[in-house]
């Protein structure tokens, strides 16, 4: 976020911002271009559609609710997601600070204006990731299972980070969670205090 900024590239961080505070997917933020047809209206790129990113629409005019129908669970879960975003001032902060006549269509936007596909995306990552000192081997989709194991770290119940991911079940929220060799030791630790073992 901070490599993006003094970069003066404000769009890139909020994305970043998005999908760590949401625990969301990049194309959730800032969506894709996937085939369409030529009567399909929207934004267009060499035949391709955008869909599935955030749009002005889906954030109140407040700027304190996100609500989104998550493009991977909408087949199983059509039912959109409610974010409140009330406690993330430098986030409201970021998004007041687009102008509200500019408030339609995509809300994460290249500097030519127009939404990011997705090899654009990862070449900016990359750039911002490089510049921050981030390893090579951390990629941009690593934004979603950090955002979860902080979530769990901060003391989130396994229920909750399954919801905050927008699981169907918590095998999958499992699949992102890190940290098994941290968590062995603290068994360890916590065995080693009981009675018996003392």
């Amino acid at each position: 976020v901070k490599a993006a900024d003094e970069a003066g590239d404000s769009m890139f961080a909020l994305s970043v911002l998005l999908q760590w505070w949401l625990s969301l997917r990049s194309i959730d933020v800032r969506g894709e271009f996937i085939p369409g047809t030529a009567t399909e209206g929207g934004i267009k790129r060499k035949g391709a559609v955008w869909r599935d990113g955030l749009t002005w629409d889906m954030i109140s005019p407040d700027l304190c609710r996100i609500t989104k129908v998550i493009s991977k669970t909408a087949r199983h879960d059509p039912r959109p997601a409610t974010f409140d975003i009330t406690p993330l001032a430098d986030l409201r902060h970021r998004l007041s600070q687009v102008p509200a006549e500019k408030r339609i269509g995509p809300v994460i936007l290249r500097r030519n204006g127009a939404p990011y596909d997705r090899h654009d995306y990862a070449d900016a990552w990359r750039k911002y990731a490089d510049a921050a000192g981030v390893p090579k081997e951390i990629q941009c989709r690593d934004l979603r299972a950090g955002a979860i194991n902080d979530a769990l770290a901060k003391g989130a119940s396994p229920l909750q980070a399954q919801h905050a991911a927008g699981h169907a079940s918590f095998d999958t929220t499992q699949i992102y969670i890190r940290g098994r060799d941290t968590s062995a030791a603290e068994v360890i630790s916590l065995r080693a205090r009981t009675p018996a073992q003392q």
